[in-house]
């Protein structure tokens, strides 16, 4: 089962990170959300699947303005799928930062 990404459900960054994901899977890469929405995506999800969890209650989730990716290592060593990476980011107006 899928979980519906909508805006009025996720807030205004849904249809952002459907189109990354969509760009992403089109060009045959992994995306990896981790941070705040990607938490609060993954609560959505087991609650939907009314999935058992090793924690009784599940801690409140927060999002930020922002959604937080990890690319896959293995970028690092395949020239041509870090250039269809940086393409889909590029094409949809995004800028890289990295973690300091």
């Amino acid at each position: 089962m899928k979980l519906a990404v909508t805006t009025s459900t996720f807030g205004p960054l849904a249809p952002h990170l459907m189109d990354l994901a969509g760009a992403l899977t089109a060009a045959d890469q992994p995306l990896i959300l981790i941070g705040g929405f990607g938490l609060l995506l993954r609560r959505a999800y087991r609650e939907q699947e009314q999935a058992k969890t090793l924690l009784g209650t599940l801690p409140d989730t927060r999002t930020t303005d922002d959604f937080d990716v990890v690319l896959c290592l293995k970028l690092l060593a395949d020239p041509t799928a870090r250039q269809i990476v940086t393409s889909v980011l590029t094409t949809l107006g995004y800028t890289v930062s990295t973690a300091t």
